[in-house]
């Protein structure tokens, strides 16, 4: 058993070295990648990305969030992981919030000066999507194999959606990946040592 623990704690520290790595590398190239994604864009597939994302707003794309963990955890044999659930959320939430208001970095929407089919308020840094689906996972990925790599698959693709859009640069959305993974996989082990 400790060997399977420290080969699942070595792994954790490889995936967020690499993340790191990627964080470093994505502040290089966030103002040409966010251009470069400009170039790319039209009208149909925006229609396309707004729907498939839920993102005519964040209040839609929270609540779509809400309803997905009530109907994941409310059950019998999974309310006990709603708690930490909720604990996650609310703690990477309140450090972005709180990063938002310490860094205020200005959107690409803004600095490029584009007007946008959603609406985008606030900071940049680090990205409220990515940090909410990605405080999810640990606990997705533990209780529901079979869809874990569908979620996974909707939190990248939450992230396609805020970069499309210039939202948010690249390395605001590592930023919220790494602030979210961290906050649910650590309120998750240490909700599982708290039942032992």
């Amino acid at each position: 058993m400790d060997n399977l623990n420290s080969k699942k704690t070595r792994n954790m520290a490889i995936i967020f070295l690499i993340l790191l790595a990627l964080f470093l590398f994505s502040l290089l190239i966030d103002k040409n990648l966010a251009s470069g994604i400009l170039q790319l864009r039209s009208p149909a597939a925006d229609k396309i990305i707004i729907s498939a994302s839920f993102g005519w707003n964040d209040l839609s794309f929270f609540i779509l969030l809400v309803a997905v963990i009530l109907i994941l955890f409310l059950r019998k044999d999974k309310i006990k992981n709603l708690k930490n659930i909720v604990a996650a959320s609310s703690i990477a939430l309140v450090i972005t919030y709180g990063l938002k208001f310490l860094i205020g970095r200005m959107r690409p929407v803004s600095s490029l000066n584009l007007s946008e089919p959603i609406a985008i308020w606030g900071s940049s840094f680090p990205s409220a999507h990515a940090t909410a689906v990605f405080a999810l996972l640990p606990f997705i990925w533990k209780e529901y194999p079979r869809i874990k790599w569908l979620w996974l698959f909707y939190s990248l693709f939450i992230i396609f959606s805020r970069l499309w859009f210039a939202a948010h640069y690249l390395s605001d959305t590592i930023g919220g990946m790494i602030i979210g993974l961290s906050i649910g996989i650590l309120v998750l082990i240490i909700g599982q040592k708290n039942k032992k």
